[in-house]
C-alpha cells in the first residue's frame, strides 16, 4: 500500500489556501448526510410525538367508556333498588345469588330476551 504524503491528508498543511475539488465535493457530502441526519432525527421526533398523542387518545377513550360502564351499573342498581327496597338489606353475595336463581327462571329469561329483540329494533319498553 502506497502511503501518499501527509499535505494529501491536510491541505492546509502544503500551503494551499483552498481545498481541492475533491475536497470540496467530499465536504458538500457531509453537509448532505448531515441534514438528512437532521431531516432523519426530526421525523422520529414527529412520529414519536404523533405515537403519544395517539396513546393519550386511546387512554381517554378507555377511560371515557369505564365511566360510562359505570354510570350504567349505577343506574342498574338503582332500578332494582328502588323496585325492590328489600333487597337492599341483602349482602352482596346473597344479592348475587338472588340475581341467580331470577335469571334462570324461564319467564324472566323469555323477558329479557323479549326486552333484547325490543332494544335491538329500536323499540321502545
Amino acid at each position: 500500500m502506497r502511503l501518499m504524503p501527509i499535505s494529501f491528508y491536510i491541505p492546509c498543511l502544503c500551503g494551499k489556501d483552498e481545498y481541492s475539488q475533491e475536497d470540496k465535493e467530499m465536504e458538500n457530502k457531509r453537509e448532505s448526510i448531515l441534514k438528512q441526519k437532521e431531516e432523519a432525527e426530526l421525523k422520529v421526533q414527529q412520529y414519536q410525538h404523533k405515537i403519544q398523542l395517539l396513546e393519550n387518545r386511546r387512554k381517554h377513550l378507555e377511560k371515557k367508556a369505564d365511566k360510562q360502564r359505570t354510570h350504567h351499573l349505577c343506574n342498574m342498581g338503582g332500578a332494582i333498588q328502588s323496585i325492590s327496597k328489600e333487597a337492599d338489606s341483602l349482602t352482596r353475595v346473597e344479592f348475587y345469588s338472588l340475581m341467580e336463581q331470577v335469571f334462570a327462571l324461564p319467564e324472566v329469561q323469555e323477558l329479557v330476551s323479549q326486552a333484547m329483540q325490543r332494544h335491538e329494533t329500536g323499540g321502545e319498553g
